[in-house]
């Protein structure tokens, strides 16, 4: 058993002797993975800081590269994502609502969006009688038909991806912000995700994931309890 604590010999590892941490106690990757290693179980930290998960498929699984080198490309791809899981519900007039999934497929009015999400969308080709379009007056706020629960359990996984980056809280306001705007919420998640990230710095967006063997001590954030923890927390 080690009884000093010494960050300058000793590196992180499982269980870890620099957090004194069992498994799950330590969030730093070890220096050399476990020959054994098979995967990993997920907890609380892919909620609060998913892109610590980023180098893992390099790192761990030795691919030639991740399958993204930035935050703009993750929340690009999650738009793609959402728009499929949870498609726009502005530009018809189907009564049911979109809450759980499978989504309802519904029969749309247009190819494109409505005058609210034409911004991404285009403009698109009318279909048939149009009514009840969400384009008739941008500023009106037509029946809910996408759940508040739908847009929040969406959004929830990518809440922390700014974590302790500068500016980042920005990110989570946002998202509480266009989360309960009724007037864009039939427009979809996807829609929502993009109008949060068209009010971020590029350059936060566009800054690239640190590589797992360039992290610092301040770059990995060690969860553990009051007891245990060397830094004088209370």
């Amino acid at each position: 058993e080690l009884n000093t604590f010494d960050s300058d010999k000793l590196v992180h590892s499982v269980p870890c002797a620099i957090c004194r941490q069992t498994n799950g106690g330590c969030t730093a990757p070890p220096s050399t993975p476990p020959e054994n290693l098979t995967g990993c179980m997920l907890g609380r930290a892919c909620m609060e800081n998913p892109a610590m998960f980023a180098d893992v498929d390099r790192y761990f699984y030795s691919e030639e590269t991740n399958p993204c080198e930035n935050r703009r490309q993750v929340l690009e791809k999650y738009c793609c994502y959402l728009e499929q899981t949870y498609p726009r519900r502005c530009c018809d007039n189907d009564d049911r609502k979109t809450g759980r999934l499978p989504a309802p497929q519904v029969e749309m009015f247009t190819t494109g969006g409505c005058l609210i999400c034409k911004e991404f969308y285009g403009e698109g080709d009318l279909i048939g009688n149009n009514e009840s379009l969400n384009s008739s007056k941008s500023g009106s706020i037509q029946k809910e038909k996408i759940t508040g629960c739908a847009i929040g359990r969406s959004l929830k996984p990518v809440r922390g991806l700014f974590f302790r980056l500068y500016n980042g809280k920005l990110f989570q306001r946002e998202c509480d912000r266009l989360s309960r705007d009724m007037k864009i919420r039939n427009c979809g998640p996807g829609y929502i995700l993009r109008k949060i990230m068209k009010t971020m710095p590029s350059e936060l967006l566009d800054q690239p994931f640190v590589k797992t063997e360039d992290l610092t001590e301040e770059d990995v954030p060690v969860h553990v309890a009051p007891v245990n923890c060397r830094g004088g927390c209370t």
